[in-house]
């Protein structure tokens, strides 16, 4: 048994104190290009640069477990974007073929097929109340699909070299993240342009709002993190992370209680308190090398998985207890 594969099994018995590892996902071909949790938070979607054939490009593990229950569809150029609809019945993936593909999970076959033409998609989210979905694209501008019948609702003029799209709270609002620094919110379902938030120098992969819709968080490679109100399109606040941070702030994904932002970044992986507007001192896990792409935290916010690649022994998905805030002394 190799070094790898013992470690991951040595893992997945062992109990995980919060801050450890709690599982290691590690059987994927290349790197984990991007994974998402069910709404319930008991599976865990990832999607990959595909081998052999395509066919292992797209699966679903079970969280609890850390076991493969399936594999989906035939990826022969990848599956760059996914995407789980709110009630948690659909799976949305981003296709090799200019379209994106809608599983049913009941019977995990893709119940439609939705032509976008927008070439390589880099992002989805799937409105709150599950009617829309926006797909975003490095080339062409961003669309909003309505999700029965699959016909475009919506192009947003300007949205090119997207990274992120995420729908606010009520679905009123969709904000986009992209390269150069680019943050915008968008009326829905009109797709109309409603503030650019220039502040930002460099990419910017992931925004994410708050759970009262009420603010914007957007972070950048420039190690910036602005605080933005979605009301008036100011900001309110921003933090600069350069004197708690040496390395590029790449990813990150906010709690589901809002409280606390997870930062990916050079292997490491910090949470910061929002509030405080300062990194745990607790939490400064250094753990996976080659590329990271991607995070995110489960339903219940207890786990945050994140995934990496680049080589054999870096394409791994790990999933960490997060550990509780430390109460203040008195």
């Amino acid at each position: 048994m190799s070094r790898v594969f013992a470690l991951a099994t040595l893992l997945a018995l062992a109990p995980a104190a919060p801050g450890q590892v709690k599982k290691i996902l590690n059987d994927f071909p290349d790197r984990v290009y991007c994974l998402a949790f069910s709404p319930d938070g008991k599976l865990l979607a990832t999607s990959t640069h595909p081998s052999q054939g395509g066919k292992d490009a797209l699966r679903l593990w079970d969280v609890a477990t850390g076991k493969e229950v399936c594999r989906l569809g035939d990826y022969k150029l990848g599956c760059s974007a996914l995407t789980f609809s709110p009630d948690g019945k659909t799976l949305v993936s981003n296709g090799s073929d200019d379209s994106q593909h809608l599983w049913d999970l009941s019977t995990r076959k893709v119940r439609m097929v939705i032509k976008t033409g927008l070439g390589v998609g880099t992002c989805l989210a799937v409105s709150p109340d599950g009617k829309l979905l926006a797909a975003g694209s490095y080339s062409r501008p961003t669309l909003l699909f309505d999700m029965e019948t699959g016909k475009n609702r919506a192009t947003l003029e300007g949205t090119l070299k997207i990274t992120c799209v995420v729908f606010s709270p009520d679905g009123k609002v969709l904000a986009t993240s992209g390269y150069g620094g680019s943050v915008a919110l968008w009326e829905v379902p009109s797709g109309k342009r409603r503030a650019d938030l220039a502040k930002h120098e460099q990419t910017v992969y992931n925004v994410s709002f708050a759970p009262d819709g009420q603010t914007l968080y957007s972070l950048g490679e420039d190690r910036l993190l602005v605080y933005w109100d979605v009301a008036t399109g100011k900001e309110r606040k921003s933090v600069d992370l350069r004197p708690q941070v040496r390395y590029p702030t790449s990813y990150s994904a906010l709690s589901p209680d809002g409280k606390t932002l997870a930062v990916l970044g050079a292997g490491h992986l910090r949470l910061f308190d929002l509030k405080d507007a300062t990194f745990r001192p607790d939490v400064d896990w250094d753990y996976q090398g080659g590329h990271q792409s991607c995070l995110a935290f489960s339903p219940d916010g207890k786990l945050i998985a994140t995934g990496s690649g680049g080589n054999l022994r870096t394409n791994t998905v790990y999933l960490w207890n997060v550990p509780p805030r430390k109460k203040p002394r008195d």
